[in-house]
């Protein structure tokens, strides 16, 4: 991987804010991997951390860099944070996750814990949700027929599809669609709601109430956004 000084940055800057007997959910997503990177040196250096990977991604890179894993069901109680990136993020702090299609995972993982910690580029930010690829993880056995649906709403969308031609499969071996949003979404939360009364989609890319204190990487450094 070229280095990305911004993503580096943010990384690091996640990472030294992480406290000694720290639970700690690990987002996914190439700036995710510097905070890896960085929480190792930490790790090595006598920091004592528990991470909790969302994707097999996040999981082979926190194995590679030793630091000490914890099992979701083997949690008593929260994590104390979770740390993970943003596709795109609002005024309100409303997310849009899942380019990299850890979606399910990083929502349970994010919900688990007591605060959520999002590292970004500012770029990422924007006045409204819009413009973008709002991705879907579904069942297999109903993709076709939930995309059918979805086009008769008025949406447009496709399923995702690998390099040769087959569907994506998802860490939980789902599926997913991507609605595609040329403008502004209106009414977020509404949408979420009328997204989920269909039957076989089991989450979606919309993050809500899960950004507690974000990290805004920038030319000149790190700003924080709390």
């Amino acid at each position: 991987m070229t280095d990305d000084p911004i993503k580096k940055a943010l990384g690091y800057a996640a990472a030294e804010r992480i406290e000694d007997g720290t639970s700690i959910g690990i987002g996914s997503g190439t700036t995710i991997y510097y905070f890896i990177q960085a929480l190792s040196e930490r790790v090595r250096a006598g920091l004592q951390i528990r991470g909790c990977p969302t994707s097999q991604v996040t999981l082979r890179l926190a194995v590679q860099a030793k630091i000490p894993l914890l099992a979701l069901n083997r949690l008593e109680g929260e994590l104390d944070v979770t740390v993970d990136g943003a596709d795109l993020i609002d005024e309100s702090k409303r997310m849009i996750k899942g380019r990299g299609g850890a979606l399910l995972r990083e929502k349970i993982v994010a919900t688990a814990a007591k605060k959520t910690l999002i590292i970004i580029d500012e770029k990422k930010k924007v006045n409204e949700l819009g413009n973008c690829l709002l991705p879907l993880e579904v069942l297999p056995m109903a993709d076709h027929w939930i995309m059918r649906l979805l086009e008769k709403r008025g949406f447009v969308c496709h399923i995702r599809q690998k390099n040769n031609g087959t569907p994506y499969l998802t860490d939980n071996q789902n599926h997913i669609i991507d609605l595609e949003f040329k403008d502004s979404i209106r009414q977020p939360e509404e949408l979420e709601r009328e997204l989920k009364k269909i039957p076989g989609i089991l989450e979606t890319g919309l993050f809500f109430g899960l950004a507690d204190t974000i990290l805004l990487g920038k030319e000149g450094g790190v700003e924080v956004w709390s």
